[in-house]
C-alpha cells in the first residue's frame, strides 16, 4: 500500500486557497500512486486561536467536507484531514475520514492543547475504520495526542494498524516529545504512523513540520524536513502481523505479552 503525507503552512483564513494549496499536492500524491494521504490539521482554515476561527469554521465546514468527499472520489484515494467541525452549537478539532463512494467519518479531538479549550469541545470517544482493499483497520488522533500512549494503545487493541495524525504541531516541542512519541508510539504497538505537519511561523506559532511515516519497528521510512511539500512510500503492511508475532528482531510483541490485570489504575479515574 503507497500511503502520502503532506506539509505546508496554511494562510490564515484564505480558505479556498488553502483548499487549491491542498489539491495540488493530492494530485502529487496521486500521480505517485498514493491510495492515502493525510493532510495537517486545521488545513483550511489555518491554526490559530481566536474567535475569528470559530467563524471561519461556521461559514466554510460543508464546502470543506464536500470538496474532501470529491478529491477522494476523484482520485480513488483515503483522504484523512484536519478541519474544524461545528455540531449542535460547539466547534470540534476534527480529523475527516474521506473514502471514496463512501460516507465521511469523523474522529473528534479528545485531549486539547492549552487555549484550544476555548474554542473547541472535546471530542468523547476514539474511532477506527475500515479501508477497503488494504483490508486493514486505521485509527486517527489528533497532534497533541501523539504523546497519550494510552491513545494509541486502545486503537491498536481495537485492530488499527495504521495510525494517522493531522498535525499542527509546534517547533519547541519537536526535538523532544515529538521525535520520541512518533517513533515510540509505532514501536510499542506495532503500527504504521503517519503525521502530516505544518510548517513555518503564523500568528505566533512556529511549527515543527518533520511530516513523517513510521513503521512498526519505530524506523522513520519518510520524513518531510522542515521545507512545504508532499511525499509517498510503500508500506509492507505483512510487517504489523510479523512484529506481533515476535517474528522480527528489530521489535518486540508488546500487545501479545501485556498483563491487563495489572494496569487497573490506567483507568481508575480517581
Amino acid at each position: 500500500m503507497k500511503v502520502g503525507i503532506v506539509q505546508f503552512l496554511p494562510e490564515r483564513g484564505r480558505v479556498e486557497e488553502n483548499r487549491e494549496r491542498a489539491g495540488e499536492f493530492l494530485d502529487e500524491c496521486s500521480a505517485r500512486g498514493a491510495e492515502l494521504v493525510v493532510l495537517p490539521e486545521l488545513f483550511d482554515t489555518g491554526y490559530f486561536w481566536g474567535e475569528e476561527l470559530q467563524e471561519l469554521i461556521k461559514q466554510n465546514s460543508l464546502e470543506t467536507t464536500a470538496w474532501l468527499k470529491e478529491q477522494a472520489t476523484g482520485h480513488e484515494m483515503t483522504i484523512v484531514a484536519g478541519v474544524g467541525e461545528p455540531a449542535a452549537g460547539e466547534f470540534y478539532d476534527s480529523a475527516i475520514l474521506a473514502r471514496p463512494s463512501r460516507k465521511l467519518e469523523i474522529y473528534r479531538k479528545t485531549h486539547l492543547f492549552k487555549d484550544e479549550v476555548k474554542y473547541f469541545q472535546a471530542g468523547d470517544r476514539l474511532l477506527t475504520a475500515e479501508l477497503e482493499g488494504a483490508k486493514l483497520k486505521l485509527g486517527m488522533l489528533i497532534c497533541v495526542e501523539v504523546g497519550f500512549p494510552e491513545l494509541a494503545r486502545a486503537l491498536a487493541l481495537e485492530g488499527a494498524a495504521l495510525v494517522a495524525i493531522p498535525m499542527a504541531f509546534g517547533a519547541a516541542r519537536g526535538p523532544t516529545i515529538y521525535e520520541t512519541a512518533t517513533r515510540a508510539r509505532a514501536l510499542e504497538n506495532n503500527v504504521f504512523l503517519i503525521t502530516a505537519n505544518q510548517i513555518g511561523r503564523s500568528d505566533g506559532f512556529d511549527f515543527y513540520g518533520h511530516s513523517r511515516v513510521v513503521s512498526p519497528v519505530g524506523e522513520v521510512l519518510l520524513d518531510l524536513g522542515t521545507e512545504e511539500g508532499c511525499g509517498v512510500v510503500e508500506l509492507d503492511l505483512g510487517l504489523v502481523k510479523r512484529c506481533r508475532r515476535g517474528e522480527v528482531d528489530e521489535a518486540y510483541p508488546y500487545l501479545e505479552e501485556r498483563r491487563p490485570e495489572l494496569y487497573s489504575r490506567l483507568v481508575d479515574q480517581t
